[in-house]
């Protein structure tokens, strides 16, 4: 049968729905974009899924977002990338609960495998998963072209990861969505800033306003007080600005390069 796309997403049909969904379009030969999304599958039936992607080679689109998915369901995906023969390139697990341990197994298949898109907004990743993500960015087997951590638990020294890897000359990202990571702070933004300059192949990077930390000081150095502030508009547009002119340059070059 030909089912080139094969969207059930939002349906609540849990673990024995997607189990007999997998038997049925296993059988398939042609299913290229599998939409999975609001399905209750939690880390059982990700596996399931995860299974079946290994079966069917020709799966190249995959939505398992919001699926209460946890570490346990991403090694499952992960190992499924790194061990089928699989022709996954894009895939989207926004809004479970994958954390560090599950942004760990699948930095595994980021640095292996062939995947370009990967989301994973609103799982509770920290700098710890940072360290991972990136450090698969800057494996030369890597070909990630777009990454998107929005609404997670970055901080600076979660950022100081991202741009550690942004500067290397091996990463080939093109977009990054850093939206909505309350925890970073200016200090963060300029380091990220200051990694772009070393960089010639991002064209897309998308990033709040941050927060400074404030802390008053007694005379004698002991801390008195502490508060944070958001940064000033004017100041966010300075940087804005010096992100634009950065990426328009890293855009004509990629156009003349194109050309050649």
């Amino acid at each position: 049968p030909s089912l080139r796309c094969f969207n059930f997403s939002f349906n609540s049909i849990g673990v024995e729905g997607v189990r007999r969904l997998a038997d049925g379009f296993c059988q398939s030969h042609v299913i290229e974009d599998l939409g999975l999304a609001g399905n209750q599958l939690g880390d059982e039936g990700a596996s399931i899924v995860a299974a079946a992607v290994a079966r069917h080679a020709s799966i190249r689109k995959l939505n398992l977002s919001q699926n209460a998915i946890g570490p346990v369901g991403a090694k499952s995906v992960a190992d499924a990338l790194l061990e089928g023969p699989t022709s996954l390139r894009d895939l989207k697990l926004s809004h479970n609960g994958i954390g560090d341990e599950g942004m760990a197994f699948l930095a595994k298949a980021v640095q292996e495998g062939a995947l370009r898109t990967l989301h994973v907004g609103a799982n509770g990743i920290g700098h710890a998963g940072a360290m991972h993500l990136s450090e698969a960015l800057v494996n030369k087997s890597c070909k990630l072209r777009e990454l998107n951590v929005w609404e997670n638990e970055l901080d600076d020294v979660g950022i100081g990861h991202v741009a550690g890897a942004i500067q290397h000359h091996g990463t080939m990202l093109k977009r990054l969505d850093l939206t909505r990571n309350p925890r970073i702070t200016c200090d963060g933004l300029h380091e990220l800033v200051d990694s772009l300059a070393q960089n010639h192949h991002l064209l897309v990077l998308r990033i709040d306003s941050p927060t400074a930390s404030i802390t008053m000081m007694n005379e004698d150095g002991s801390e008195t007080t502490s508060c944070t502030v958001n940064i000033s508009p004017s100041t966010m547009n300075d940087v804005q600005m010096q992100i634009r002119s950065i990426l328009e340059g890293n855009r004509k070059r990629q156009s003349i390069l194109s050309k050649n």
